[in-house]
């Protein structure tokens, strides 16, 4: 699994590897979803993504953020985090969607971005943390295909939620 440190911040911050401008819907102001190397200590309040969000290529323009407040966070464990990945699971799969982990067991947010506001309207992780919804230009993010098999999981204690292999297997 590779993941990037990701947060959403109002200026381009030094020592980002990748910045994706973005627009908050609520009133249009503008902000950054800047990802940085995981080789860096964590900057600020950045939380660990699936790497393949900032790959680029994919059709999204609706970005659902979903985010803790200050340093709130859940053990990845908990009855609702597990809820609203079943629930996800058990949707039509956005463009890409990942869960954003504090450290080796906790989760703070997620994010979903999908081509059309339909894709990620009712985004279970809305019902656990504060939601904003963001507009991005298409081609910007990438993809992050549906994790195979039944669960829900996640393939080594410091990796981002969804994965779609075990390590040695071919694809």
């Amino acid at each position: 699994m590779t993941w990037l440190w990701l947060e959403l911040v109002a200026e381009v911050p030094s020592r980002a590897v990748a910045t994706v401008p973005v627009s908050r819907v609520d009133d249009g102001s503008a902000a950054f979803l800047a990802f940085w190397s995981k080789d860096l200590d964590r900057p600020g309040r950045a939380l660990r993504v699936d790497a393949r969000l900032a790959d680029g290529g994919s059709p999204a323009t609706w970005v659902s953020w979903c985010r803790a407040d200050a340093e709130q966070s859940y053990a990845f464990d908990d009855g609702a985090v597990g809820g609203a990945l079943r629930q996800s699971l058990s949707r039509p799969w956005p463009e890409a969607r990942s869960t954003l982990l504090v450290d080796w067991s906790r989760i703070a947010g997620a994010i979903a971005i999908a081509a059309s506001v339909e894709g990620i309207a009712d985004d279970p992780f809305a019902r656990i943390f504060p939601r904003q919804l963001l507009r991005v230009d298409a081609g910007m993010l990438g993809f992050i295909d549906a994790p195979t098999g039944p669960g829900i999981t996640r393939y080594g204690s410091g990796n981002p939620w969804p994965w779609d292999r075990y390590a040695g297997q071919v694809t």
